[in-house]
């Protein structure tokens, strides 16, 4: 299977598990917003800085975001902002656990911790193989959610 093949049918995959919860919370927007500005902050800032962001921003709501998306909090308090943040960064995780460069994508403060220890050239290796599965993410939520009202 071709890189570009491996990448769509990983999204479609991750888009897949997400797609029942967006409609059913209606973060659909919100997650939109998030795909599209990734890739803005990942060449502003490089990978590590916006991870850490984007964990940020889930506000020490992490486990509970991973939860919702597995079904097991569905009374939570997480807001549509924090969801979208954390799954976004759940699905990079996990697709930078994917192409081998980490062991899980539960623990993101391990996950830090581990890809701050790697050479430099492994980072710019992650940096360059998660940017078309970041486009592919993008171009499926733009043709699936609305955008977000600001």
């Amino acid at each position: 299977m071709s890189i570009s093949a491996e990448n769509v049918k990983a999204v479609l995959q991750d888009f897949e598990e997400m797609k029942e919860l967006a409609e059913r919370i209606d973060f659909g927007p919100e997650f939109r917003t998030r795909a599209e500005e990734f890739l803005n902050y990942l060449s502003t800032s490089g990978l590590l800085p916006t991870l850490t962001f984007y964990y940020a921003k889930t506000e020490g709501k992490y486990s509970e975001i991973i939860g919702t998306l597995e079904g097991r909090n569905v009374g939570s308090d997480v807001n549509k902002r924090q969801l979208a943040y954390g799954i976004y960064l759940y699905f990079i995780l996990k697709r930078i656990v994917t192409l081998g460069f980490l062991e899980g994508a539960q623990d993101p403060l391990n996950c830090f911790k581990k890809l701050a220890e790697l050479d430099p050239f492994k980072l710019g290796l992650i940096f360059t193989q998660i940017i078309p599965y970041c486009e592919e993410l993008t171009k499926i939520c733009e043709a699936t959610f609305k955008r977000e009202e600001r």
